[in-house]
């Protein structure tokens, strides 16, 4: 690529839709017929409290529970096939793809796109975590940040695994974080003053690459990535940053419509409102936010990988 800096795609569970199976379902399926109200709760509560209400019923061994509900989402994502989208993705030819996503949509997706049958190489030893667990895939890397199926222990849905991976996360901004064979010995801000940095996690890519962030809606619950951004932000007051962070999103614009009910036009207005206070929040943390006047996701990604090329072109 012509631009300095390496370029790195973050994408999420959006490019997902319209495959057959969503997080709703997902989520339905593991309550196994338990009543939660969990409509204001965030993916991270909503996954203890399945857990906690099915242990009631099946038995009191958390660990082998949580493996079990692990598993059944290992089973619901095994034969989802990639959508055309993948192939654009691709065809950007990133140094680094990351993603929050747990199935192998991405790999297979690769595979199918390579003229010669290429063997992706495993390069984590971690088995909860995914800290430094990513796959070589020819010039490029895959991190699955919040585990994937293919190692059902690494799947991150709870507080509990969150709280875990931001511990580690904060270890290596620190220059503290050890691991089997290794560990770290500068903190991020000493590797951004002398330009050098150890390639052990994705964590450093948020610091020494430009990051696209497409397909993802970035919740709260995200905990990780947020701190991550926070932290970055916080080091950009003191330090200058040569990489940028770009968020790409579908606009949401209120239309008055007669067809609308009054609860319906509240729940739009609550929408925007929630929106806008999202977008505004990034833009405080040093993101740049690219909001496209489009009709739908799809169309969404599409002129945003548009926009892409010519970033990553100039």
């Amino acid at each position: 690529m012509s631009n300095k800096l390496k370029q790195t795609l973050l994408f999420g569970n959006g490019l997902n839709y319209g495959i057959g199976k969503t997080w709703t379902q997902l989520l339905l399926k593991l309550k196994q017929g338990h009543i939660i109200e969990d409509g204001t709760l965030p993916n991270t509560m909503k996954y203890e409290q399945t857990l906690l209400k099915r242990l009631i019923k099946e038995s009191n061994d958390i660990f082998s529970e949580e493996f079990k509900i692990k598993s059944e989402v290992k089973q619901h994502m095994d034969d989802l096939v990639p959508p055309k989208i993948y192939d654009e993705l691709i065809n950007l030819e990133f140094d680094n793809y990351i993603t929050t996503n747990y199935d192998n949509i991405f790999e297979k997706a690769y595979q199918n796109n390579s003229i010669n049958n290429i063997e992706i190489s495993h390069k984590s030893t971690e088995i909860i975590y995914s800290i430094r667990r990513y796959k070589q895939l020819n010039n490029c890397k895959l991190w699955h940040i919040h585990g994937e199926i293919n190692q059902p222990k690494s799947i991150m849905l709870g507080m509990d695994q969150y709280i875990g991976s931001v511990s580690k996360i904060d270890d290596y901004i620190k220059g503290n974080y050890k691991f089997s064979n290794g560990s770290t010995k500068y903190s991020i801000e000493d590797k951004l003053l002398q330009n050098n940095f150890d390639e052990i996690s994705w964590v450093e890519l948020f610091f020494n690459s430009d990051i696209h962030i497409l397909g993802f809606g970035l919740d709260y619950s995200e905990i990780d990535l947020w701190w991550i951004l926070n932290k970055r932000a916080r080091l950009g007051k003191t330090q200058k940053l040569k990489n940028k962070i770009f968020f790409y999103t579908k606009k949401l614009t209120f239309q008055e419509c007669d067809k609308l009910s009054i609860e319906e036009k509240a729940e739009s207005k609550q929408n925007i409102k929630e929106y806008d206070e999202k977008i505004n929040l990034l833009k405080s943390f040093n993101v740049v936010v690219e909001e496209l006047n489009v009709k739908n996701y799809e169309e969404c990604y599409k002129e945003t990988i548009k926009k892409i090329k010519i970033k990553v072109l100039n």
